[in-house]
Protein backbone atom coordinates (compact mmCIF):
# COMPACT_ATOMS: atom_id res chain seq x y z
CA UNK A 1 0.00 0.00 0.00
CA UNK A 2 1.25 3.66 -0.70
CA UNK A 3 2.34 5.61 1.85
CA UNK A 4 1.20 9.04 0.74
CA UNK A 5 -2.27 8.22 0.12
CA UNK A 6 -5.25 11.20 1.44
CA UNK A 7 -8.41 10.12 2.68
CA UNK A 8 -11.47 11.61 0.93
CA UNK A 9 -14.80 10.70 2.91
CA UNK A 10 -15.41 8.47 5.57
CA UNK A 11 -18.65 7.51 4.98
CA UNK A 12 -19.71 4.67 7.47
CA UNK A 13 -18.72 3.10 10.52
CA UNK A 14 -20.75 0.03 11.75
CA UNK A 15 -20.37 -3.74 13.90
CA UNK A 16 -21.78 -6.94 12.05
CA UNK A 17 -22.37 -10.55 12.59
CA UNK A 18 -22.02 -13.62 10.04
CA UNK A 19 -22.89 -16.66 11.02
CA UNK A 20 -21.25 -20.29 9.71
CA UNK A 21 -21.00 -20.95 6.59
CA UNK A 22 -20.47 -19.65 2.95
CA UNK A 23 -21.13 -15.85 2.55
CA UNK A 24 -22.73 -14.40 -0.52
CA UNK A 25 -19.82 -13.62 -2.98
CA UNK A 26 -19.00 -9.96 -3.66
CA UNK A 27 -18.41 -9.17 -7.03
CA UNK A 28 -17.50 -5.46 -6.66
CA UNK A 29 -16.76 -3.53 -3.53
CA UNK A 30 -18.47 0.10 -3.18
CA UNK A 31 -15.89 1.52 -1.51
CA UNK A 32 -12.26 1.45 0.04
CA UNK A 33 -12.79 -0.12 3.79
CA UNK A 34 -11.02 -1.35 6.98
CA UNK A 35 -12.71 -4.34 8.94
CA UNK A 36 -11.35 -5.88 12.24
CA UNK A 37 -12.20 -8.92 13.55
CA UNK A 38 -13.76 -8.90 17.52
CA UNK A 39 -14.28 -12.58 17.16
CA UNK A 40 -14.52 -15.93 14.81
CA UNK A 41 -12.65 -16.96 12.16
CA UNK A 42 -13.28 -16.21 8.10
CA UNK A 43 -11.57 -17.86 5.06
CA UNK A 44 -11.41 -14.56 2.05
CA UNK A 45 -10.79 -15.73 -1.15
CA UNK A 46 -9.44 -13.03 -3.21
CA UNK A 47 -8.72 -13.64 -7.23
CA UNK A 48 -7.90 -17.30 -6.38
CA UNK A 49 -5.50 -16.48 -3.65
CA UNK A 50 -6.90 -17.71 -0.12
CA UNK A 51 -6.29 -15.49 3.32
CA UNK A 52 -7.68 -16.63 6.88
CA UNK A 53 -8.96 -13.89 9.38
CA UNK A 54 -9.46 -14.38 12.66
CA UNK A 55 -9.74 -12.60 15.97
CA UNK A 56 -7.60 -9.81 16.17
CA UNK A 57 -7.01 -9.33 12.38
CA UNK A 58 -7.64 -6.54 10.47
CA UNK A 59 -8.42 -6.66 6.62
CA UNK A 60 -7.91 -3.87 4.10
CA UNK A 61 -10.79 -3.94 1.21
CA UNK A 62 -9.52 -1.67 -2.07
CA UNK A 63 -12.59 -0.18 -3.67
CA UNK A 64 -13.40 -2.31 -6.60
CA UNK A 65 -11.95 -5.33 -5.24
CA UNK A 66 -13.90 -8.60 -5.33
CA UNK A 67 -13.64 -11.82 -2.96
CA UNK A 68 -15.70 -14.74 -1.60
CA UNK A 69 -16.03 -15.40 2.17
CA UNK A 70 -16.12 -18.49 3.94
CA UNK A 71 -17.15 -17.98 7.78
CA UNK A 72 -15.47 -20.80 9.70
CA UNK A 73 -16.82 -19.93 12.93
CA UNK A 74 -19.36 -17.33 13.79
CA UNK A 75 -18.18 -13.98 13.28
CA UNK A 76 -18.23 -10.30 14.61
CA UNK A 77 -16.67 -7.17 13.19
CA UNK A 78 -16.24 -4.17 13.17
CA UNK A 79 -15.76 -2.37 9.66
CA UNK A 80 -15.17 1.51 8.60
CA UNK A 81 -16.04 2.33 4.69
CA UNK A 82 -14.04 5.34 3.08
CA UNK A 83 -12.69 6.64 -0.08
CA UNK A 84 -8.84 7.11 -1.05
CA UNK A 85 -8.50 10.18 -2.99
CA UNK A 86 -6.58 8.72 -5.84
CA UNK A 87 -7.29 4.73 -5.07
CA UNK A 88 -4.91 2.45 -3.36
CA UNK A 89 -3.41 0.76 -6.56
CA UNK A 90 -4.46 -2.65 -4.76
CA UNK A 91 -7.05 -4.62 -6.42
CA UNK A 92 -6.99 -7.42 -3.96
CA UNK A 93 -7.55 -7.28 -0.26
CA UNK A 94 -4.99 -7.57 2.23
CA UNK A 95 -5.09 -9.03 5.38
CA UNK A 96 -3.06 -8.45 8.47
CA UNK A 97 -2.49 -10.79 11.35
CA UNK A 98 0.10 -8.62 13.50
CA UNK A 99 -2.08 -5.82 14.09
CA UNK A 100 -1.31 -4.34 17.71
CA UNK A 101 -4.29 -4.27 20.51
CA UNK A 102 -4.28 -0.71 20.78
CA UNK A 103 -5.91 -0.94 16.70
CA UNK A 104 -8.86 -2.69 17.76
CA UNK A 105 -9.42 -0.17 20.64
CA UNK A 106 -9.31 2.53 17.79
CA UNK A 107 -12.20 0.72 15.84
CA UNK A 108 -14.22 0.99 18.91
CA UNK A 109 -13.87 4.35 19.72
CA UNK A 110 -14.42 5.40 16.11
CA UNK A 111 -17.88 3.44 16.45
CA UNK A 112 -19.16 5.20 19.26
CA UNK A 113 -18.28 8.35 17.29
CA UNK A 114 -20.17 7.56 14.57
CA UNK A 115 -23.15 6.57 16.53
CA UNK A 116 -23.34 9.26 18.62
CA UNK A 117 -21.92 11.79 16.32
CA UNK A 118 -20.65 14.33 18.62
CA UNK A 119 -19.44 18.01 17.57
CA UNK A 120 -15.76 17.12 16.84
CA UNK A 121 -17.44 13.99 14.67
CA UNK A 122 -15.67 14.71 11.25
CA UNK A 123 -12.14 15.27 12.08
CA UNK A 124 -12.06 12.70 14.75
CA UNK A 125 -13.40 10.06 12.30
CA UNK A 126 -10.74 10.97 9.60
CA UNK A 127 -8.01 10.93 12.17
CA UNK A 128 -9.11 7.60 13.58
CA UNK A 129 -9.00 6.21 9.81
CA UNK A 130 -5.32 7.57 9.82
CA UNK A 131 -4.12 5.90 13.19
CA UNK A 132 -5.42 2.66 11.29
CA UNK A 133 -3.79 3.30 8.27
CA UNK A 134 -0.77 4.23 9.82
CA UNK A 135 -0.52 0.76 12.21
CA UNK A 136 -1.10 -1.13 8.51
CA UNK A 137 1.85 0.62 7.16
CA UNK A 138 3.70 -0.25 10.20
CA UNK A 139 2.72 -3.78 9.43
CA UNK A 140 3.60 -4.18 6.26
CA UNK A 141 7.47 -2.44 7.04
CA UNK A 142 7.88 -4.98 9.75
CA UNK A 143 6.83 -8.04 7.41
CA UNK A 144 8.90 -6.57 4.62
CA UNK A 145 11.80 -6.39 7.19
CA UNK A 146 11.26 -10.03 8.43
CA UNK A 147 11.41 -11.42 5.09
CA UNK A 148 14.08 -9.23 4.26
CA UNK A 149 16.21 -10.68 7.60
CA UNK A 150 14.93 -14.12 6.53
CA UNK A 151 16.44 -14.27 3.22
CA UNK A 152 19.60 -12.75 3.75
CA UNK A 153 20.00 -15.12 6.40
CA UNK A 154 19.28 -17.84 3.90
CA UNK A 155 21.51 -16.51 0.80
CA UNK A 156 24.62 -16.28 3.53
CA UNK A 157 24.14 -19.82 4.43
CA UNK A 158 23.82 -20.90 0.74
CA UNK A 159 26.98 -18.67 0.19
CA UNK A 160 28.92 -20.82 2.45
CA UNK A 161 27.41 -24.66 1.66
CA UNK A 162 26.53 -23.78 -2.86
CA UNK A 163 29.74 -26.19 -3.56
CA UNK A 164 28.66 -29.11 -1.30
CA UNK A 165 27.37 -31.68 -3.81
CA UNK A 166 25.18 -32.82 -1.02
CA UNK A 167 23.59 -29.15 -0.46
CA UNK A 168 19.78 -28.97 -0.72
CA UNK A 169 16.82 -27.25 -0.07
CA UNK A 170 15.54 -29.63 2.83
CA UNK A 171 19.07 -28.42 4.29
CA UNK A 172 18.30 -25.17 4.08
CA UNK A 173 14.29 -26.27 6.07
CA UNK A 174 16.21 -27.95 8.41
CA UNK A 175 19.03 -25.09 9.31
CA UNK A 176 16.21 -22.25 9.79
CA UNK A 177 13.54 -24.32 10.93
CA UNK A 178 11.02 -23.19 8.48
CA UNK A 179 9.22 -25.67 5.69
CA UNK A 180 10.61 -25.85 2.08
CA UNK A 181 7.60 -24.31 0.74
CA UNK A 182 7.72 -21.76 2.88
CA UNK A 183 11.42 -21.06 1.56
CA UNK A 184 10.35 -21.24 -2.24
CA UNK A 185 7.81 -18.64 -1.23
CA UNK A 186 10.79 -16.49 0.65
CA UNK A 187 12.50 -16.75 -2.70
CA UNK A 188 9.92 -15.79 -4.69
CA UNK A 189 8.99 -13.02 -2.77
CA UNK A 190 12.29 -11.39 -2.56
CA UNK A 191 14.40 -12.09 -5.54
CA UNK A 192 11.43 -13.49 -8.43
CA UNK A 193 13.65 -16.63 -8.38
CA UNK A 194 13.93 -20.11 -6.77
CA UNK A 195 16.61 -21.53 -3.87
CA UNK A 196 17.67 -24.46 -6.72
CA UNK A 197 18.05 -21.90 -9.78
CA UNK A 198 19.63 -19.81 -7.09
CA UNK A 199 22.24 -21.87 -6.00
CA UNK A 200 22.78 -23.46 -9.86
CA UNK A 201 23.15 -19.86 -10.63
CA UNK A 202 26.53 -19.69 -8.01
CA UNK A 203 27.83 -23.37 -9.39
CA UNK A 204 27.70 -22.10 -13.03
CA UNK A 205 29.63 -18.92 -11.82
CA UNK A 206 32.15 -20.53 -10.67
CA UNK A 207 32.40 -22.73 -12.91
CA UNK A 208 32.70 -20.18 -15.74
CA UNK A 209 35.88 -18.64 -13.29
CA UNK A 210 37.20 -22.63 -13.22
CA UNK A 211 37.21 -23.21 -16.93
CA UNK A 212 38.46 -19.32 -17.73
CA UNK A 213 41.85 -19.42 -15.07
CA UNK A 214 42.02 -23.61 -14.51
CA UNK A 215 43.14 -26.47 -16.72
CA UNK A 216 41.13 -29.05 -15.11
CA UNK A 217 38.63 -31.21 -17.00
CA UNK A 218 35.12 -30.49 -17.23
CA UNK A 219 34.35 -33.40 -15.19
CA UNK A 220 36.80 -32.03 -12.64
CA UNK A 221 35.09 -28.85 -12.60
CA UNK A 222 31.40 -30.40 -12.38
CA UNK A 223 32.72 -32.11 -8.96
CA UNK A 224 34.23 -28.87 -8.04
CA UNK A 225 30.99 -26.78 -8.01
CA UNK A 226 28.97 -29.27 -6.40
CA UNK A 227 27.68 -31.54 -9.77
CA UNK A 228 28.16 -35.14 -8.92
CA UNK A 229 26.76 -35.63 -12.20
CA UNK A 230 29.18 -34.20 -15.53
CA UNK A 231 26.44 -34.79 -17.96
CA UNK A 232 23.58 -32.90 -16.03
CA UNK A 233 26.42 -29.60 -15.46
CA UNK A 234 27.57 -30.02 -19.61
CA UNK A 235 23.14 -29.90 -20.32
CA UNK A 236 22.55 -27.33 -17.82
CA UNK A 237 25.93 -25.01 -18.35
CA UNK A 238 24.96 -25.44 -22.24
CA UNK A 239 21.07 -24.56 -21.38
CA UNK A 240 21.70 -21.38 -19.14
CA UNK A 241 25.03 -20.01 -21.42
CA UNK A 242 23.80 -20.75 -24.87
CA UNK A 243 27.42 -22.78 -25.24
CA UNK A 244 29.27 -26.13 -23.99
CA UNK A 245 31.60 -25.90 -20.99
CA UNK A 246 34.68 -26.76 -24.14
CA UNK A 247 33.36 -24.14 -25.92
CA UNK A 248 33.19 -21.56 -23.04
CA UNK A 249 36.58 -22.27 -22.48
CA UNK A 250 37.59 -21.75 -26.14
CA UNK A 251 35.94 -18.50 -26.63
CA UNK A 252 37.36 -17.23 -23.55
CA UNK A 253 41.17 -18.50 -24.62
Amino acid sequence: MKENLTVKEVLKVFDGSLPFGKAKDQPCRHSDAFCYITEGEIEYTFSGKICTAKEKSLIFFPKGSAYSLNILSPLKYICIDFNFESGSSLTDGVVFNNIPPATGNEFLKLLKIYLVKSPWYNPSLFSGVYRIYSEILKAENAKYMSLASTFSGITSFILENYLNPDFSVSMLSEKFGISEVHIRRIFRSAAKTSPIKYINYLRLEKAKTLLSETSLKVSEIAEEVGFSDSFYFSRLFKKETGVSPASFRKNIS
